[in-house]
């Protein structure tokens, strides 16, 4: 049986632990080598995130973001000011607001903001520990289904475990 008892904290840190690990696979070292067609690519339309208090929208869309940043070629520290300003074209309605506020306005919380940062602080202004209970619930409610085989139920099982604050032992996955 699941444990829904978890600290706040760790939801937090085990949240906060993967969003440095994407930003830092991703952008934390600058592209060895510019190649000048990528910024003439037509990069597809972000979808912009809304502040939804959801593990997954907010994963889906940092990830497409963290990708389109990287065919930009905005990694490595020195471009960490541009990524920040960029964040803010990514968003919309309160999560929006909540960027010009805290992270864009003359008036805001800090002065400084890493992209780091404020992603984290985003994540944690609208996606809350309930999710950790929701990717349990939905990890015990997966169910095996003939016509998508086990490599799908597998994935299906592997999704939901990953968003787990306690990840399930070897024995649950057999």
């Amino acid at each position: 049986m699941a444990d829904f008892g978890i600290s706040c904290q760790t939801y937090n840190d085990t949240s906060l632990a993967w969003i440095h690990q994407c930003i830092d696979q991703y952008l934390g070292r600058a592209p060895t080598v510019i190649i000048p067609q990528l910024k003439s690519v037509k990069a597809p339309s972000l979808t912009a995130y809304h502040g939804q208090d959801s593990t997954e929208q907010f994963e889906n869309w940092m990830m497409s973001v963290l990708l389109w940043m990287r065919v930009l070629q905005l990694g490595g520290p020195e471009l960490n000011n541009e990524r920040v300003h960029v964040l803010g074209m990514v968003l919309l309605g309160p999560a929006l607001e909540w960027y010009q506020q805290e992270v864009g306005s003359l008036y805001r919380s800090r002065i400084n903001w890493t992209f780091v940062d404020a992603l984290c602080a985003l994540h944690n202004q609208f996606v809350h520990r309930a999710n950790a209970q929701t990717a349990t619930e939905q990890f015990e409610a997966v169910t095996f289904d003939p016509k998508d085989g086990v490599a799908a139920y597998y994935t299906r099982l592997r999704k939901y475990a990953l968003r787990m604050v306690h990840h399930p032992d070897p024995y649950t996955f057999k």
